[in-house]
């Protein structure tokens, strides 16, 4: 708990939430407790999860058993993509033999990876998200204390534990660039310098999106010295090939797919943007208010 706290660790999911501050919540509790390691990694453009499973799993079963003994966790869960499990099951599986580790597949979609919609989908229930408070430290899997980590977040606490953490993390780097791939990387380090060490910096007027391919920021080339946070993604757009409509079609359409579809601003809304662009009558103006609608009621 010391190590974690003195690391300054921050959560690889996106929410960028301390974890030594998830901890003290969840060792405040008693009774059962549970650990899921999230490896349903959904984010178009993202795909450090994958890379470390391929590479490093060792690392990630070792972090998983650091802190079942450390918080007195009873048993954990694996929830994994059914994608990454055709590349690395086998593996994963002689890692985990004869520890208190199971593996739970994520059903097949975007909302399906929040983590109270994969603490549902282990309960055996359908895969949606459920209103916090409570949290899962109080009250997750079958009403018990659950700890929710990203995979690369237990890969960072294995480092941790043996005294091994540099404060970097894993970058995501796709587009149109010259070495796609993943790279570990500093965590505050700013986008024009992860680009320029990867020799990636583009040699023509570009847009970036980072964060994700459906939840990320789109950025001009003017805004490259701001640091990576959230899911540290980055993918350069050519200015010259970028078409606007052509995004929103990919992101709504992927959206339409992935959401969970209980409340009807998001639901309702996204479905009429993607039929506008689908259709070819894209107006603004009603785009811009359903996206207000979306912001403020959603």
């Amino acid at each position: 708990m010391e190590k974690i706290k003195k690391s300054s660790l921050f959560g690889r999911s996106g929410s960028h939430f301390p974890v030594y501050k998830k901890w003290e919540s969840f060792i405040s509790e008693d009774g059962d407790k549970y650990l899921i390691c999230n490896a349903a990694e959904g984010e178009p453009g993202v795909f450090k999860d994958k890379h470390i499973l391929i590479n490093e799993p060792e690392k990630v079963i070792a972090g998983i058993s650091v802190i079942m003994e450390d918080l007195n966790v009873k048993k954990s869960f694996i929830y994994l993509k059914k994608d990454y499990y055709k590349i690395c099951g086998k593996n994963l599986g002689s890692l985990i033999e004869g520890k208190d580790i199971d593996i739970k597949f994520k059903e097949d979609r975007y909302i399906a990876g929040e983590e109270t919609a994969a603490i549902r989908s282990i309960e055996g229930k359908r895969a949606e998200p459920m209103a916090k408070p409570p949290f899962p430290t109080e009250s997750g899997l079958w009403g018990k204390p659950t700890l929710v980590h990203n995979l690369e977040t237990i890969y960072a606490i294995s480092e941790i534990a043996n005294n091994k953490y540099e404060g970097q993390r894993f970058y995501c780097i796709t587009g149109d660039v010259k070495h796609e791939g993943v790279f570990k990387l500093p965590e505050d380090i700013a986008i024009k310098e992860a680009l320029k060490r990867t020799n990636n910096f583009p040699e023509f007027d570009f847009l970036l999106q980072v964060g994700g391919g459906a939840g990320g920021l789109f950025l001009s080339s003017e805004e490259i010295d701001n640091k990576c946070h959230s899911l540290a993604s980055i993918r350069v757009i050519d200015r010259n090939k970028f078409d606007y409509k052509e995004e929103i079609k990919k992101i709504s359409g992927f959206l339409m797919y992935g959401n969970c579809d209980r409340c009807t601003p998001c639901r309702e809304g996204i479905f009429r943007i993607n039929e506008m662009v689908e259709m070819g009558y894209f107006d603004k103006e009603i785009f811009n208010s359903i996206i207000l609608t979306l912001k403020k009621s959603s």
